[in-house]
This record gives structure tokens, C-alpha cells and sequence, in this order.
């Protein structure tokens, strides 16, 4: 973590990636910052405050690449978008975005696309749970005053609000996810439905993939019981009706199936890694 001018703390993009292997092949890297938690994605489901102000930072950036990238040995017409995890739901998000698809050629989604659960909410229910999370910080003002909360949030030092992935000790929100401030369909930097915004999208070059152990993040955050019956648990809740209809339970036994036919259930290890392949999958 590095600490800028204001004390808010950043994540420095050196520490997770090696860029010596790009840079040898002859690829100008340029990692980016972006506002992350309320900051970046509070919304008040009006326009008072559409949100996705992470997106638009990154929309801003791409905007630099293209007018500037050329005095650093680059080719504005040849720009490749890549992000992880979260930054693979951005890089496929800006790729259907009217503000943000022309600025760039290719993209590599990689463990994360703008279809995962985590990747978006609706503006009613991110602002629903902005509206929580200021009453939780001590906003007393009315529910449809959305100036006023704006004001609120605007007041609170950044220390207060929260940077964290997870939410605040004591904060528990109605909506669910695993993250709290994530992207919303505002109507402006996603003013269609998803559906027709791929649709009208330029083609792209894409090469997607998954990392093999970042399913450990999720586990090592808590939550998981890492026994057979708290796996089969685990399928129940990710495995949805809404994705299977009238198969779903056929659907949850066969990946129960696969995954623990050959684990003795009191190896907690290989239940830990079991769980860790089926996040990424």
C-alpha cells in the first residue's frame, strides 16, 4: 500500500504484477489508480449521484493513453486493456461502454467479467445500501434527501468512510455481495441494458482465463466451512435457480459429486482446495 499527498491508501500495482516480461517484449505497460469503495462507486440512485465514478477515472485514464501514449514509444491505434479479478469486470465493462469502448482494441478479462455476481448491482440497490452504510456513520436526514446525504458523505474524512473490501466491523447491510460499492446501471455510463450494450459493441480481440489460487482470497476471509457438508452448502448457495431452472439440483449434486468424490471428509487441506477451484470456475 502506498500513501499519497491526502493519506488515503492506494494499491500499488508493482506489488502483485511483474512487468519485466512485457516490457522485454516490446509492450509499453501503463497501470492506472482509480477511486475504490464510496469513493469510487457511492451512489444515491438519482442525479444527484449516478455513481461509477471509478469507471469514469478509468475512462479518464484511457483518454491519456490515447492522446499521450505515442511520446512514450506507444500506438494509440494498438491499445490492449487488461485487469484481474475486479479489474477483469472493469475491462470488460469499458469495453461495452459508449464513454469508454473506442478507446481501446483488445482486451484480456481475466478471473472476473462484467456478468459476475460482484460486478454490478441496480441503482435502487446500490443506493439502498449507500443509504445504509451513511446512517451507519451517523447520517440522520431524510430517506429522499439525497442533497443532503451528499453532503454528509462529502464531510466525512476518508478514514471514516472506509476502504476496505469487505464492510466496516458493526455494518451489516441488507443487500447482499461480497462487495460492498461496486458498479451500478446508472444510465449514463451504462445508459442501455447490459444485453443491448454488447450487442451495438465494436468487436474486440478478447483472451480471457482464470488465475489458479485467488479463490484463497475469498476463504482466507472467513465464512467457508471447510467440511464436505459445508461445501455441499457452498454449492447450494452459488449454483442458483435462476441460472438452471428446474435442474438446479441435479446441477449442485454433480458439482458436489466432481469436487468431493475422493476427499475424506475430516481434510480440511483438500476441501480448502477444493473450494478454491470451484470459486475461480
Amino acid at each position: 500500500m502506498g500513501q499519497p499527498g491526502f493519506g488515503i491508501p492506494i494499491f500499488e500495482f508493482r506489488l502483485l504484477w511483474s512487468l519485466g516480461n512485457l516490457c522485454a517484449k516490446d509492450v509499453v505497460v501503463v497501470s492506472i489508480n482509480y477511486r475504490l469503495g464510496p469513493l469510487g462507486f457511492f451512489t444515491t440512485g438519482d442525479d444527484v449521484c449516478k455513481g461509477n465514478m471509478g469507471l469514469w477515472d478509468q475512462t479518464l485514464a484511457l483518454r491519456w493513453v490515447h492522446d499521450n501514449i505515442e511520446a512514450f514509444g506507444g500506438d494509440p491505434g494498438n491499445v490492449t486493456v487488461f485487469g484481474q479479478s475486479a479489474g477483469g469486470a472493469s475491462a470488460d465493462l469499458l469495453a461495452i461502454s459508449p464513454h469508454s469502448r473506442g478507446l481501446f482494441h483488445r482486451v484480456i478479462p481475466m478471473a472476473g467479467c462484467g456478468e459476475c455476481d460482484f460486478a454490478m448491482r441496480t441503482s435502487e440497490a446500490q443506493a439502498t445500501l449507500g443509504r445504509e452504510y451513511a446512517r451507519y456513520l451517523g447520517w440522520t436526514g431524510a430517506e429522499d434527501d439525497s442533497e443532503d446525504l451528499m453532503r454528509f458523505m462529502a464531510a466525512q474524512p476518508a478514514h471514516r468512510l472506509g476502504m476496505g473490501v469487505h464492510p466496516k466491523k458493526g455494518f451489516r447491510p441488507s443487500i447482499s455481495g461480497n462487495l460492498l460499492f461496486v458498479p451500478n446501471f446508472d444510465g449514463d455510463f451504462f445508459p442501455k441494458p447490459m444485453s443491448e450494450l454488447r450487442r451495438e459493441s465494436p468487436r474486440k480481440s478478447i483472451m480471457t482465463g482464470t488465475t489458479q489460487h485467488e479463490g484463497l482470497f475469498f476463504v482466507a476471509l472467513g465464512g467457508f466451512s471447510k467440511t464436505k457438508e459445508g461445501f455441499r452448502r457452498f454449492c447450494s448457495t452459488v449454483i442458483k435457480e435462476c441460472d438452471y431452472d428446474n435442474d438446479v439440483e441435479d446441477v449442485r449434486r454433480d458439482v458436489y459429486e466432481f469436487y468431493m468424490k475422493d476427499v475424506v471428509s475430516k481434510d480440511k487441506m483438500r476441501i480448502t482446495e477444493r473450494l478454491v477451484e470451484v470459486i475461480i470456475v
